[in-house]
């Protein structure tokens, strides 16, 4: 994405990166106001409308896994107490990241 597509989606009412990076400047979506923060470097800064804009995605927290039974070829299969508590383990630490939003 380039910055004249930013100006367009901010003109458009379109939803905006959250967080990014344009040159040596970062935007942070709690932190700053988009539209002051960018026409402020347009002014004063080497920035130029054809410049490219980074996007930061957000970290990607992996899925709960499920704690059922599951079926392969007729066969029925269940998770033995080990999984279970193993799979509940580990979405008690991904809730703990999202409560975090990490």
């Amino acid at each position: 994405m380039k910055i004249i597509d930013l100006l367009n989606k901010i003109a458009n009412g379109e939803e905006l990166p959250k967080k990014m990076k344009i040159k040596q400047w970062q935007y942070n979506a709690e932190n700053e106001n988009l539209e002051y923060e960018l026409f402020d470097r347009l002014f004063e800064e080497d920035v130029e409308l054809n410049d490219e804009v980074e996007i930061i995605e957000k970290k990607k927290i992996p899925e709960k896994l499920g704690l059922c039974a599951y079926e392969d070829g007729g066969i029925s299969y269940s998770w033995s107490i080990s999984e279970a508590s193993l799979k509940t383990k580990i979405n008690e630490i991904i809730d703990y990241l999202e409560s975090k939003g990490e």
